[in-house]
């Protein structure tokens, strides 16, 4: 099965820096980055070996990490246009 990696860095590369910054410097960004990382290697676990699991657990795990990935989306686009307002 080919499965996709969700990787925030490779998703949104024009807020790599971002990334690296806020995952270094926010602790909520760094507990729920970690969250989504984690969250993201078990999906893709359960994807890549074919494991059985319901059909709820695993979509509510999947809804879990857009939830995730929304916030820090949010946190990540914050953190940017602050960063240009300032040097711009």
């Amino acid at each position: 099965m080919d499965v996709d990696h969700h990787d925030l860095g490779k998703e949104f590369p024009a807020l790599s820096g971002a990334i690296d910054v806020l995952s270094r410097d926010n602790p909520l960004f760094a507990r729920l980055y970690s969250s989504y990382n984690q969250v993201t290697d078990t999906i893709e676990d359960i994807e890549n070996r074919n494991m059985p699991i319901d059909d709820y657990t695993f979509e509510s795990m999947k809804m879990h990490r857009v939830k995730l990935k929304d916030f820090l989306y949010n946190l990540m686009l914050a953190f940017d246009s602050g960063r240009k307002s300032v040097s711009g």
